[in-house]
């Protein structure tokens, strides 16, 4: 004997119209973020062509995104911090107050 279980379809998306970018995942403070991290990057790799090589993209589109032409994107974030070997977080959240620990909250002396 079989279990049925009625579910109800998925609403269709509404069609993107040709040139309509998805929305970014990121807040604009965040995006501004990471277009610094993104730029200093390149002064770590030395090199455009060096930070491409390293986060597996071609070099024209993390140079629009780090002038601001292009918006970034979820998965060049993803890129960025893998080839950066840090967490992903670390790139876009806000700086933390340095009286405070960031690993346990517990307050410095001064």
């Amino acid at each position: 004997m079989s279990h049925l279980r009625l579910v109800k379809p998925a609403e269709p998306k509404p069609p993107r119209r040709k040139g309509q970018r998805p929305p970014s995942p990121f807040s604009p403070d965040e995006q501004a973020r990471l277009r610094v991290a993104l730029r200093n990057a390149r002064a770590l790799f030395g090199t455009w062509s060096c930070l491409a090589d390293a986060m597996h993209v071609r070099e024209k589109p993390i140079q629009g995104v780090a002038s601001g032409r292009r918006r970034v994107s979820a998965d060049l974030a993803i890129r960025l911090a893998r080839a950066l070997g840090k967490p992903l977080e670390s790139l876009y959240r806000a700086p933390s107050d340095a009286s405070c620990c960031p690993t346990c909250g517990a307050r410095r002396a001064p």
